[in-house]
């Protein structure tokens, strides 16, 4: 899995803070972590289907700011509005990480980061059961 580096990466920088779980989609999920005071904040969009977008709030301190897909799966800018919310995208059958438009600062990945990774693989998993038992409602 190539993406496997960049997302321990993003567990490692990115998944601090309170979480906000948008599971209101059989085949397109999301969530966001708000950050705290020492990490900025991300948001995930995952899809088994058909390429999706969620609108999803991040949190008012990023209002104006852009964000990018840290994966490089979707080429979109996302600027943050007024209150806090973006609309977040995904491509088909994949997974989108949105993180601060920044440098991200390259950092040795660490074995006990690799719950991202599995929380990602969770959320796959929930989908494709969804799918595959016609269930259209979380």
């Amino acid at each position: 899995m190539e993406e496997l580096p960049a997302l321990l990466q993003a567990r490692n920088q990115f998944a601090y803070g309170p979480q906000r779980d948008y599971f209101d989609h059989a085949n397109c999920i999301g969530w966001t972590r708000e950050g705290d005071e020492e990490h900025k904040g991300c948001a995930v969009v995952l899809s088994n289907g058909d390429a999706g977008n969620k609108t999803m709030k991040i949190g008012k301190e990023y209002a104006g700011q852009t964000f990018i897909d840290l994966l490089k799966k979707h080429p979109a800018d996302v600027v943050i509005n007024e209150v806090g919310w973006g609309e977040l995208y995904v491509t088909p059958g994949s997974v989108s990480v949105w993180v601060t438009d920044q440098k991200v600062a390259s950092r040795t990945c660490k074995y006990h980061n690799i719950d991202f990774l599995f929380a990602c693989l969770q959320h796959l998993l929930i989908l494709q059961i969804y799918y595959l038992t016609g269930k259209s409602d979380l």
